[in-house]
């Protein structure tokens, strides 16, 4: 939008919006999982320039601009909802499992909002003098990023074919034979 306040003073203002939803696969090598990432940015800009007489002018700007984004992962099911005791901060999301040299069913950081707020003043003093143009001026702007992410908030399990044993006692209380160990039998 263009307006005239005066013949020597002039508005413009501008609106820009756009969102979306984007769905794709985390990755792996069988499809484990689905991304459902949605944005929005939005800009907005106001100018005013002034016509101070015909050797003067000065023009100032504002704007600001917001870009947020965020993720979510469906199915939402987690590890609890598969009957472990594993508790899930954020949104619920399928493990990632690489069996090596098999499979790996990949997952991704799920529910970040993550975004900027940005906002900007400038202001220009143009002065025609003779031969000589001289303009002086300021900038000054603000940047609010949002970080609201949780990480991997789904548990990350890897199967390479070895095999180790962690926190293991037998039935009579002792610990379990290292792994490629034998455990000799008492007589009697």
């Amino acid at each position: 939008m263009d307006h005239n306040l005066t013949p020597s003073q002039r508005v413009q203002l501008s609106y820009f919006n756009t969102s979306g939803i984007q769905q794709q696969s985390p990755g792996g090598n069988l499809v484990w999982s689905q991304q459902n990432y949605s944005w929005r940015q939005q800009n907005a800009n106001v100018s005013h320039t002034w016509t101070i007489s015909p050797t003067k002018i000065n023009q100032i700007w504002l704007n600001y601009t917001r870009m947020l984004a965020g993720r979510v992962n469906t199915p939402a099911v987690s590890l609890g909802d598969l009957g472990s005791s594993f508790t899930v901060q954020g949104t619920p999301s399928l493990p990632q499992i690489t069996v090596t040299n098999y499979f790996t069913l990949s997952q991704s950081i799920a529910d970040p909002k993550a975004g900027t707020n940005f906002y900007s003043l400038r202001d220009v003093y143009s002065w025609n003098k003779g031969k000589h143009a001289l303009a002086f001026g300021g900038e000054g702007s603000l940047n609010k990023d949002i970080q609201q992410t949780l990480l991997n908030n789904y548990g990350v399990f890897s199967f390479n074919g070895t095999r180790a044993v962690t926190g293991c006692l037998l039935a009579n209380g002792t610990a379990c034979p290292a792994a490629g160990q034998t455990r000799a039998k008492r007589p009697g």
